[in-house]
């Protein structure tokens, strides 16, 4: 029985799972930890995402949390095994299920990835997209920057997804993957740039699988603990995903 479900993001990404989460299952139990103090992720070497995934199993292990989802990429190209076996649960990554709706949902099977560094170079996506005619990976890391600090639009931000989707509109790609739960908060300039581009949120075919796994609770919860107190956060959290009444708990890991 799923009842406590943990999910983990360095920053505020996560947060479009968690909330494709509430409007699946509203009474769910969530326990979301924003590894802040090491944002960002994709600037870390794989052997440090790995140690400091083993870290964080111990805080979720005393969570007594029945699945995980870690709603990064990054952690999800690097140190999926890790988590499952430190944890011995269910753990769900964005990547799979993110691959798998790009390839059935793409039309002339031209397929582009924006991701941070470290997701790009561990070509965890490039395994499930082989059927694809033609596949590009780019890095984007400056993203992250702008979700995390509530920037959706504005010519600075323009200019810097105009340069990440360039190559993509030269190779007539019809199909852009989200590879950062950052990028779904910057899809009003995505849009803007690329209207005819069908882009993949991977949160969404991820919930999908997650949603169905959970047992409801009488009552719906969520726990939001941070690494590093960010004062912005609630305001960020409002302003962006609509979700309100968070009380945030700093934790040392």
């Amino acid at each position: 029985m799923i009842k406590k479900v943990g999910i983990l993001d360095s920053g505020l990404g996560g947060l479009t799972v968690l909330q494709e989460l509430l409007e699946k299952c509203p009474r769910g139990e969530y326990i979301y930890l924003a590894d802040n103090q090491y944002l960002p992720y994709g600037e870390k070497t794989t052997e440090e995402l790995r140690e400091r995934g083993k870290l964080i199993c111990r805080f979720f292990r005393e969570k007594k949390i029945d699945l995980l989802v870690l709603a990064c990429n990054t952690i999800t190209a690097t140190a999926l095994d890790v988590f499952e076996k430190e944890l011995q649960i269910p753990v769900y990554g964005v990547i799979e299920y993110g691959a798998k709706d790009a390839l059935t949902r793409s039309k002339n099977k031209k397929i582009a990835l924006l991701a941070t560094e470290r997701t790009v170079k561990s070509k965890a996506y490039d395994r499930y997209l082989k059927k694809s005619l033609e596949f590009m990976a780019i890095p984007c890391p400056e993203l992250v920057f702008y979700a995390e600090e509530g920037i959706i639009e504005g010519p600075e931000l323009e200019k810097s997804i105009a340069k990440s989707m360039e190559p993509i509109f030269q190779k007539n790609m019809d199909t852009v993957i989200w590879g950062c739960t950052h990028y779904p908060v910057l899809k009003k300039v995505f849009d803007q740039l690329g209207p005819k581009i069908q882009y993949i949120d991977p949160a969404k075919a991820t919930v999908e699988a997650v949603a169905r796994k959970i047992t409801p609770s009488d009552e719906g919860k969520v726990d939001f603990y941070t690494t590093k107190i960010d004062k912005e956060y609630p305001r960020i959290i409002h302003a962006l995903f609509g979700i309100s009444g968070i009380r945030m708990k700093k934790i040392k890991i």
